[in-house]
């Protein structure tokens, strides 16, 4: 007949490279569900740790005011002609 230790060899090596290979199957599944995120969301996120972001609020207005008249601008064959 068989030897017991063999085939309690056989079907421990058989639990390992079945454990083995569903350990490397969840990490192929989670290294393809961050590479998607990175892909779609993660490279278009900016961050760092040490930014500041600081400014000032300006005003810009004219010191004289003045109101422009309107000027006919025709266009012709690629020039700007003022009537």
């Amino acid at each position: 007949m068989s030897d017991p230790k063999q085939i309690t060899y056989k079907s421990t090596r058989k639990r390992r490279n079945r454990t083995l290979f569903l350990v490397l199957a969840i990490a192929a599944l989670l290294g393809c569900i961050w590479f998607m995120y990175w892909y779609f969301h993660g490279r278009f996120y900016m961050y760092t740790n040490d930014a500041y972001v600081g400014g000032n609020l300006v005003v810009v207005t004219p010191r004289i005011f003045l109101s422009l008249p309107m000027i006919p601008i025709m266009w012709n064959k690629g020039e700007f002609l003022l009537s």
